[in-house]
């Protein structure tokens, strides 16, 4: 412990420049989220800076003594492998890892929230910033010089990059991305920390290598192997026991037509299905998240999707959150089919099977908010702004919460003038995520929407994800194109 701590302040006095732009940016960071967390654009990109200015630390840190090659100074002097990287940890923790915790904690006291409710999110972010460190710090351990580090570097991140642009239409998993994100994340620390074993124990650089590539080949293969639907089953074991008498799916072929018109691309045809749910349970709604669905026709013709946001659930009243399942009721099933297929089966009985993901809200709140200005001590220790948009009588609204947002989130608008009332969604919907995968301490959401007339009453309304299931709708026998969608742009 003695060489570790004497290496510990040798790597303070050489790189404490570098030391201190991490220092400033974590305080920045902090500074940010304690003054405004709701609304605040640069929030994101001060964590990601942060992130860099923490690898070119970590690099300068390992490579001070360089693990590859046989000429370094430090191999003549009684330095044991085991302090040395007992000294760079111990770097990691006292100038990555625990500041970005205190000054977390810091800001959320500052907004009257007692950091020690969300003691598990600042652990979070403390091990977040240790993850990144350790990273680094295995990159930086099996090259020689920082020019060298770049050059693995920049290869890696145009690998993992073009991995997430051609991993297929899974790739947008929303809500559920947070269990691919942890799945990654354990992978490159697990590896991480075999690296620097490795390195420290053996200086074995090309076992080493090995491992990094591996493993990078591993990471690239990630987003194919996790599907949006794998961890949506994941998801769904981790949430509520919904059971299997709750809610229902079933076809109402005597349903009025829908008046759906939408422009989804030549590949596509539209299909419009009257539906009728029950047994949603008092006091929550749903949401529908995706649907897979298979299509079988005379002669052996079959079509499936495959799990796709295209095509949900859809609330038949335009003034409502188009996907929200707020009661039992009539709702309409949006479709969209191969057009060649379509073409090929649409005036034919065909079989048709839609396999629809829901999501389960409950444990609602709500709050009155200012229609101007911040308000705080919300739901969920959340932090609202209001102010007027870019156009006449637009209204945007943003919202923060430490750790995890609500699953949606509502404003209601009301206008004291004439009771109109309108009300809105707030995007991005809440992850599911135990934790923050973003290395940000808050998540938030906003809004824009024409407010009603002055003077306005504004309330914040928040639901929770409480359960994760599937329903199945099955029709033995159907004519796709009694329920074609119109284009847009088709003749009345």
């Amino acid at each position: 412990m003695r060489d570790a701590l004497l290496i510990f302040r040798k790597d303070v006095r050489h790189l404490w420049p570098r030391i201190l732009i991490v220092l400033a940016i974590a305080a920045l960071e902090g500074l940010l989220n304690a003054a405004a967390p709701a609304g605040n654009p640069l929030q994101l990109s001060v964590v990601w800076l942060w992130g860099f200015s923490c690898v070119y630390l970590t690099a300068s840190a390992i490579q001070e003594e360089s693990l590859p090659g046989d000429n370094q100074y430090w191999l003549t002097r009684p330095f044991s492998r085991r302090g040395l990287l007992m000294a760079k940890v111990l770097l990691l923790a006292v100038f990555a890892s625990a500041p970005r915790m205190v000054v977390q904690a810091v800001a959320l006291r500052l907004n009257g929230v007692s950091p020690l409710r969300y003691a598990s999110v600042l652990f979070a972010t403390g091990v977040f910033s240790l993850a990144i460190g350790l990273a680094a710090a295995a990159l930086a351990a099996v090259t020689e010089n920082l020019m060298q580090f770049l050059w693995v570097l920049l290869p890696i991140a145009a690998v993992e990059i073009l991995s997430l642009m051609y991993g297929g239409r899974e790739i947008g998993q929303n809500n559920v991305a947070w269990i691919r994100s942890s799945a990654l994340g354990a992978l490159i620390v697990a590896a991480s920390i075999a690296i620097l074993i490795v390195q420290y124990s053996r200086r074995k650089t090309f076992v080493s290598a090995g491992i990094l590539a591996g493993t990078l080949a591993m990471a690239a293969m990630v987003p194919l192997l996790v599907t949006w639907h794998a961890a949506f089953a994941l998801q769904s074991k981790l949430g509520r026991a919904i059971g299997p008498a709750s809610m229902r799916i079933s076809f109402e072929p005597s349903g009025p037509a829908g008046n759906y018109t939408a422009e989804y691309g030549k590949a596509l045809e539209g299909i419009d299905l009257p539906i009728r749910i029950t047994g949603i349970p008092a006091g929550t709604r749903a949401v529908s998240e995706r649907v897979a669905t298979t299509i079988e026709a005379p002669g052996g013709k079959t079509w499936s999707s495959g799990w796709t946001s295209t095509g949900a659930i859809a609330n038949p009243n335009p003034l409502e959150d188009s996907h929200a399942i707020r009661a039992d009721g009539a709702y309409r099933q949006h479709l969209y089919v191969d057009a060649e297929f379509y073409r090929a089966v649409k005036d034919a009985p065909v079989h048709l099977h839609a396999s629809v993901a829901v999501t389960l809200l409950g444990e609602r709140q709500s709050a009155p908010i200012s229609a101007r200005g911040r308000t705080g001590h919300l739901p969920g220790d959340g932090i609202c702004g209001a102010g007027p948009g870019p156009f006449p009588s637009n209204v945007v609204v943003f919202c923060d919460w430490p750790g995890q947002a609500p699953a949606r989130v509502y404003v209601q608008a009301r206008s004291l003038k004439n009771g109109q009332t309108l009300e809105s969604l707030l995007l991005p919907a809440g992850p599911y995520a135990p934790y923050p995968t973003d290395g940000s301490m808050w998540s938030g959401a906003e809004t824009m929407f024409t407010a009603p007339p002055e003077p306005v009453e504004m309330k914040l309304e928040t639901w929770r994800a409480i359960g994760h299931f599937e329903r199945e709708l099955d029709i033995p026998q159907i004519r796709l194109s009694d329920y074609a969608v119109r284009r847009i742009t088709d003749p009345n």
